[in-house]
């Protein structure tokens, strides 16, 4: 048990770039690591299992990587006789590898009833009292969805198409039915573009960044940085965003993935590729005691920005991590962008020479 909790740590300490002194994977062949990792791990679960019930929640699995998911699929089959629940949110369309396991149960979340969705209007409003046009207009436009309610809710109170009174609300144009937007993504993009211009600014700026975001790399990116501290609190007063982290860094998130992909959607490209690569010398900067941490980010941001050197660096730097942590798949994935941008770039014999070897590369991995 021993053996397999200090693989259990030299593996988790590499995954957050902490190097141990004595590195218990280094000489290992990637497939020994990654089994002896996988034993680690797991020996970690049951364990606590054995003193309390452990349940581990996991949301917007259908984004998963390959190495989580193998280790999940190896997980899940200690469920059955642990004290162990593994609680996944998904879309429908990922097919979860342990679904054949007698352990398995599968919960569709169906849309909301219409009773389900008059109590969440009640609920959402704060108010006991909801006017029966505002009902028939939210209902029949959301389809039960409880996310498109909420955000349809938020968009007739911003717009004034509809005015709460005290304990009621109502619609303040009988006719306003043709003018509420039809999708989500409609509902979302008409929000942000109510925004004030700096607070929009702001929300875009972050969209680049990703789904979370810290202040310091939005503060090092934002042009003047002294409104992002009003803008931000509107932002979260609109519920567009929360705050996540206040220490050790101040760090905020989109309160829905889907907010930050209309919000990063209604960029112009080339003012998108240019805050990619802001964004990403920001991250050198201000990141660099830690870089390793962020190889994949910056791979990520240098590609979308339009800077094949830079790219084809850290997607090298990412799969050389990747390979550290036996994540096979993830490894080749990195290897195969970066020789995609290799033609882009000058014709130096060094560029060539890290070619060849990571194709190479590629061939010994094709192996696993």
């Amino acid at each position: 048990m021993e053996t397999k909790l200090e693989f259990a740590i030299a593996y988790l300490s590499s995954i957050i770039s902490i190097r141990v002194k004595d590195d218990l994977l280094q000489g290992i062949s990637l497939e020994n690591r990654r089994r002896q990792s996988f034993d680690g791990l797991r020996a970690t679960f049951v364990g606590e299992a054995q003193i309390k019930p452990v349940v581990v929640i996991l949301e917007d699995i259908h984004w998963i990587d390959q190495t989580s998911e193998e280790f999940l699929v190896y997980l899940s089959s200690s469920v059955a006789e642990n004290r162990i629940m593994i609680l996944a949110l998904h879309r429908p369309f990922y097919q979860c590898p342990w679904a054949m396991s007698s352990s398995y149960l599968r919960i569709p979340i169906r849309p909301l009833s219409h009773t389900e969705g008059e109590e969440m209007l009640h609920h959402v409003l704060g108010i006991r009292e909801v006017a029966s046009e505002v009902k028939d207009l939210i209902q029949r436009k959301a389809e039960g969805n409880p996310f498109f309610m909420e955000e349809l809710i938020l968009e007739l109170l911003e717009s004034g198409l509809m005015r709460k009174e005290g304990e009621a609300c109502r619609l303040v144009d009988q006719a306003a039915n043709p003018s509420v937007p039809a999708t989500v993504q409609d509902v979302i993009m008409a929000r942000i573009d109510r925004l004030e211009d700096s607070w929009k600014h702001t929300l875009q700026l972050a969209s680049v960044i990703g789904r979370e975001f810290i202040f310091s790399i939005l503060e090092k990116i934002a042009e003047p940085a002294h409104k992002l501290g009003p803008a931000l609190q509107a932002l979260q007063q609109s519920e567009l965003i929360t705050e996540t982290n206040f220490f050790p860094e101040l760090e905020y998130m989109f309160k829905h993935a889907l907010t930050q992909d209309v919000t990063y959607n209604s960029i112009l490209f080339k003012q998108r590729r240019m805050l990619h690569g802001k964004i990403a010398a920001a991250i050198e900067e201000i990141k660099n005691d830690v870089l390793e941490e962020h190889f994949e980010t910056l791979a990520y941001h240098y590609k979308n920005g339009d800077r094949p050197e830079k790219a084809f660096e850290f997607l090298i730097r990412a799969g050389e991590k990747a390979m550290e942590l036996s994540s096979v798949e993830v490894a080749k994935g990195y290897f195969t962008e970066a020789l995609e941008i290799s033609p882009v770039l000058t014709t130096s014999e060094s560029i060539r020479v890290q070619e060849q070897e990571l194709r190479s590369r590629l061939k010994e991995l094709a192996s696993y």
